[in-house]
């Protein structure tokens, strides 16, 4: 009997059922069937695989080859955290109740400013008006309007400490007035209302908080203490060098 034969069977390969890009040497993408491999001897072709495929090296490894890489002098720096609006705010006004109460603080006793407190409303409105006062400047900075709004509340703070009530206040800007606070915040003596007045003059001075303004101060009284320094030195020296004593043991 003859033998039966079979067809040959193809020898092709089923199509693969995902393709994926691959950079050809001419830099032109083509679609193959496959893992990504970079075609053999290319570096610029590897380098462009590589930028898909992230390397299997931990980031601690790589950080450090990278920074081994950089000459000295170049090392990478960190980012330094940014500042938030919670915290700018905060610095801002930190800063503004440093200036305002700078001079405050030469005339007045230590705390008598803090002995009161002005509702948060009153204290805006005094801002308001402080700007009117000022000829409505426009395009003022935020550290400027900071500083206005505490230098508004110290022109309130001065006012109760002189004896003011704050339904008085509240009848000036046609606000109604709350129960029970017709009454004094504060009784000062003699010796204090005295200085309430030196700092109810020192704050008519426009900007009498101005950075520039404080600083000078604070230069002045460091030169001040310097020379008293120099100046009780230069006295033991002849304090000591009167009696034969060397100058080193006084």
């Amino acid at each position: 009997l003859p033998k039966r034969t079979h067809p040959a069977r193809s020898q092709t390969p089923p199509p693969s059922p995902m393709a994926f890009p691959v950079v050809a040497l001419g830099g032109a993408p083509s679609l193959v069937a496959g893992p990504i491999r970079a075609p053999t001897g290319s570096r610029r072709v590897a380098s462009r695989v590589q930028a898909v495929v992230p390397s299997a090296r931990p980031r601690s490894l790589r950080r450090l080859a990278t920074s081994r890489a950089l000459p000295l002098g170049s090392q990478p720096q960190q980012d330094e955290p940014t500042e938030t609006d919670a915290q700018r705010e905060a610095r801002l006004t930190a800063d503004a109740v440093y200036l305002v109460e700078f001079r405050l603080g030469k005339v007045l006793p230590k705390g008598l400013l803090d002995s009161v407190t002005i509702p948060a409303k009153l204290t805006e409105i005094r801002s308001f008006v402080r700007w009117e006062d000022a000829g409505k400047p426009e395009n003022t900075s935020r550290e400027w309007q900071v500083r206005e709004y505490q230098a508004a509340l110290v022109d309130l703070k001065l006012e109760m400490l002189a004896g003011g009530n704050l339904n008085d206040v509240r009848r000036r800007y046609n606000l109604d007035t709350e129960f029970g606070q017709d009454a004094p915040l504060f009784a000062p003596n003699s010796e204090q209302l005295s200085l309430l007045r030196i700092a109810a003059n020192l704050v008519k001075e426009p900007e009498y908080y101005a950075p520039g303004k404080i600083a000078a101060i604070v230069a002045n009284e460091v030169n001040k203490d310097l020379d008293l320094k120099a100046e009780s030195r230069a006295r033991i020296d002849r304090v000591a060098g009167g009696t034969g004593t060397p100058a080193g043991d006084s």
